[in-house]
This record gives C-alpha cells, structure tokens and sequence, in this order.
C-alpha cells in the first residue's frame, strides 16, 4: 500500500486527459507537462505518456512541442537542483547510483508472460487503432497533412493516436522488469 505506482499514474492519466482534451489550446497542454513532471519524479519508468505526447506535438507544431519539451526540462532541471542543494548532492545517489540493480532473465520472464498475458488484447487495440487510423488517412495523397489535421482538429484522432502511442510505448517501458528488484 506504500508503493508510488498508484499516485504516479494518476498523474499520468491526468496529463494524458488534459493533452488530449485540450483542442490544442496552450494552459491546458502545459497543464498536462507539468503533471507528467510530477509523474516522472514520482516513478521514472512513466515515461511513455509525456513522450507520446511530445511526438504527437512535435507532428503539429514544431515550435510548441520545443515549449512544451522546456516545461517539462525545467521543471526538472529546477526541482533536481533544489533537491541537490538540499541533500547536499544526495538525491543523485538515490535516483541514479542506488537503483543500479542486476539484471534478472527468469524474474524477466515471468514478469514478461504474466505482463503479456494480462495487457495482450489492450496492447492489441492501441496498435490496432493506430494502424487502422494510418491505413484510413494514408488513403488520402498528403498523409503527413491529413494526421496533422486529425491531431488538431479531431480529439478522436488525437486521443487514438496519442492513446496508441502511450500503450505501444508504456509496453515498452515494460521490458525494464528484467531489472532485479523492479
């Protein structure tokens, strides 16, 4: 019951909510960094929304998602170096040198299989829909163009896409259970 993961994720989720609910409207995207920020430093390994989010930015505009890569940057630059000066440079042991743990294949397998097992039809959907959302607009000449617009004007294709690219990469991230102790 003492375990992050909870809390982590809820500010995944409200990250991912916000980013695609926004319409492309700013306060709410930023909104929407800020809370994978919190997320981050909460558990490193939630990686995958803030970068879904960020690839689809950088597909609509570039000079946004460059903006929205420098909330999150310095908000953790900030928050690392008060930390450090706090702890007297402690917290960079505890978050970079502590956690080196061995690799472990069989806790890796296990953890694969069971992952696998419980997330197979959920990972199925999201590749699905982002392959179907693909083959739908590259019907079309000028599918670059096409998922531009559906990223800015449809919060269906956005929340497929991002939705997609989150569970493609959160099972990704999955793969650093071969880590002892993770």
């Amino acid at each position: 019951l003492m375990r992050v993961d909870l809390l982590g994720l809820a500010f995944t989720f409200a990250g991912l909510a916000l980013f695609i609910m926004s319409g492309r409207r700013a306060a709410p995207e930023y909104t929407a960094f800020v809370l994978f920020f919190l997320a981050l430093f909460t558990k490193q390994t939630l990686i995958a929304a803030p970068v879904a989010c960020l690839a689809a930015s950088f597909i609509v505009d570039r000079r946004r998602a460059w903006r929205l890569a420098a909330v999150i940057a310095g908000c953790s630059i900030t928050t690392l170096g008060f930390l450090c000066f706090a702890t007297h440079g402690r917290v960079l042991l505890h978050l970079f040198l502590y956690n080196q743990n061995p690799l472990n294949i069989r806790q890796f397998r296990i953890l694969i299989h069971a992952n696998l097992n419980e997330t197979a039809p959920l990972l199925a959907a999201a590749v699905g829909a982002l392959v179907a959302c693909a083959v739908r607009l590259a019907r079309y000449p000028g599918f670059q163009v096409r998922v531009r617009a559906g990223l800015r004007q449809s919060s269906y294709e956005r929340a497929l896409i991002v939705g997609g690219l989150h569970l493609t990469l959160a099972f990704l991230v999955s793969f650093t259970a071969m880590k002892q102790g993770s």
